[in-house]
């Protein structure tokens, strides 16, 4: 089983063609136009590092597509606690599929509401939309990981006392 991390690397070769070399100058910004933006006076050694800039570029933007980690918060005071640490974190909330982590808060007076591992985001999502006591005296963050087929893995928990 491939963890999410692999499975967006395979996806993000795959979206590149599968090529090991990155695209040359003449793809990323047509000849017709290098008049225009004064490119033909650069030199080989000067295109290459414009070249290595656009491509990364690219590549951070098609990563920030995909950053962040899915929410599960079954509460108002659990769905702010969650906001507040993805802006801690400089994380988007995003879908599911999309999400590096699944990001869980709830509250409760149990030192370990929830479990390790599950067989879907389902049942994490039904356990925690079921705690006893949402209002609790901690409030529990955890991480989950997920994999191929969906099952999902606690990566980090963390409890501290509630305001």
């Amino acid at each position: 089983m491939l963890t999410r991390s692999i499975a967006g690397v395979l996806m993000m070769l795959l979206a590149l063609g599968g090529q090991p070399q990155d695209p040359p100058l003449a793809e990323l910004i047509p000849t017709v136009k290098w008049e225009v933006a004064g490119i033909e006076k650069l030199t080989d050694l000067e295109r290459g590092v414009l070249r290595d800039e656009i491509v990364a570029l690219l590549q951070r933007y098609r990563a920030s597509l995909t950053e962040g980690v899915a929410v599960i918060a079954p509460s108002v005071s659990t769905s702010m606690k969650a906001r507040e640490i993805c802006a801690q974190l400089r994380k988007k909330e995003v879908a599911f599929r999309y999400a590096e982590a699944i990001l869980v808060v709830v509250r409760s007076s149990l030192f370990n509401p929830l479990q390790n591992g599950y067989d879907s985001v389902c049942e994490l999502q039904r356990d925690a939309d079921s705690q006893l006591n949402i209002a609790g005296p901690k409030y529990h963050v955890y991480l989950y990981s997920m994999d191929d087929t969906l099952r999902v893995i606690q990566t980090s928990h963390r409890s501290f006392e509630a305001e």
